[in-house]
């Protein structure tokens, strides 16, 4: 059985996309002049429930997916420091 951590992020996401079908749905009853205020404070209700929800789940684990880029990025940086180090040591 999964953890809550992993279901708070995918009730936040539904409610984030009933929020955008409300909210479709009156900007439509708008455009047919028959304007529907349910739909836009649905829509409000469920887009704060969907913060709250993405608010509350935890932050995920950060991405490896760059690990070499920023391993060689750290390694360059270290060499320019070591190779200033040297010329102000050469200066003195």
């Amino acid at each position: 059985m999964e953890d809550n951590s992993s279901l708070t992020p995918r009730v936040a996401a539904f409610f984030l996309l009933l929020a955008i079908g409300l909210m479709v749905l009156f900007i439509g009853s708008v455009m047919a002049d028959q304007a529907q205020c349910v739909y836009f404070l649905l829509s409000l209700i469920s887009g704060f429930l969907s913060v709250f929800f993405y608010r509350r789940s935890p932050k995920p684990p950060p991405s490896q997916r760059f690990s070499g880029l920023r391993k060689m990025r750290e390694r360059r940086k270290q060499r320019l420091e070591e190779k200033r180090k040297k010329q102000q040591q050469k200066k003195k």
